[in-house]
């Protein structure tokens, strides 16, 4: 047998599953297959506030993040890119308590996609770092 065929190995991928794209990996004799979904409002906001070392959130920044209407579903991926952004840019300093630049939050755009916020995040990058 290859070598590589005893090597501890992970291996994790991610997609949206479509009737254009299937994969057949339940043939993986090993492979768990986990299912991603949206968070509820509650499980949201808990998760934000494990992001924020277990500051409350301000309501600003509940209704910046999404976090304020009953129906909402939560992309746990886009919420903690959505914090990371804020406390890169300073909007946001887990301080012991939470501090939030309420005047900056309000002037923010909000990305409506998980593109758009990433690519939101690039566009902070300086060119050295943009290019690797």
């Amino acid at each position: 047998a290859p070598h590589w065929e005893r090597l501890p190995l992970a291996l994790a991928l991610t997609y949206l599953p479509s009737e254009q794209f299937q994969l057949d990996l339940h043939k993986l004799e090993q492979m768990i297959e986990i299912h991603l979904t949206d968070l509820s409002l509650i499980e949201g906001r808990l998760l934000a506030k494990r992001f924020l070392n277990g500051a409350d959130l301000p309501a600003a920044l509940e209704r910046h993040l999404g976090l304020h209407d009953e129906r909402s579903r939560v992309n746990p991926y886009f919420l903690e890119e959505s914090i990371q952004m804020l406390l890169d840019i300073g909007v946001l300093e887990p301080d012991g308590s939470l501090l939030v630049d309420s005047q900056t939050l309000e002037k923010l755009d909000v990305p409506d996609s998980i593109y758009s916020l990433l690519l939101a995040r690039l566009d902070q990058l300086g060119g050295q770092s943009r290019s690797i």
